[in-house]
């Protein structure tokens, strides 16, 4: 899978938001392209969940790739992150 990193300037996106991206969500796509694959962090829990919604070996082998684009963050250490919240 991906590579392993930690970095202050990540995004960390949700299973919902990769599976908008492999479903073509123009919108989320855009999203996505305006801060750039190598700007965004996928846990290996979400690795995994995009693996397990693979229906064959085609789709599993398109999603391979996908999960290969983005860095993936396996632990997450508060001292390295910047946590963003609305109030």
């Amino acid at each position: 899978m991906g590579k392993r990193i930690m970095d202050k300037n990540k995004i960390i996106c949700d299973t919902n938001i990769f599976i908008q991206v492999l479903s073509g969500d123009n919108k989320i796509i855009s999203a996505v392209e305006f801060i750039k694959h190598e700007n965004i962090l996928m846990t290996s829990i979400t690795a995994l969940e995009l693996c397990k919604g693979a229906f064959n070996k085609k789709e599993m082998k398109s999603i391979s790739s996908f999960i290969n684009l983005h860095s993936i963050l396996s632990r997450v250490d508060p001292k390295h992150w910047t946590v963003f919240s609305q109030k």
